[in-house]
């Protein structure tokens, strides 16, 4: 009889002790997902806010192209005068070619 009480008590030390790894392990994988959560959550509202700066750079973009397309810089006959000079955009290549000698306007554009 003591030799079975005995091989119940170590079978009852190892189940206890399998289920107190089992309960730690759960614990610790709960943690965990709590930390995951978290970050996924944080990152997502990351996330938005840079959609929503993309969103509003390419909106103001898009009005600076627009106030520059409708705000020709030459006259009308300025143009039509560069273009018998022999460019084809006239104000497209005045500024390719000024971009070209950066040492004529040595800072960066404002806009």
């Amino acid at each position: 009889m003591k030799f079975s009480t005995q091989k119940f008590h170590r079978e009852r030390f190892f189940w206890i002790t399998f289920s107190v790894i089992l309960v730690v392990l759960a614990f610790v994988l709960f943690l965990k997902n709590i930390s995951y959560k978290s970050k996924l959550i944080s990152t997502q509202q990351h996330e938005k806010m840079l959609t929503t700066e993309i969103e509003d750079l390419k909106n103001s973009l898009d009005e600076s192209e627009k106030l520059l397309k409708s705000q020709s810089l030459l006259r009308n006959w300025d143009l039509k005068r560069l273009k018998e000079k022999g460019l084809r955009d006239p104000i497209k290549d005045i500024i390719t070619d000024l971009i070209k000698h950066k040492e004529l306007i040595p800072y960066k554009g404002v806009l």
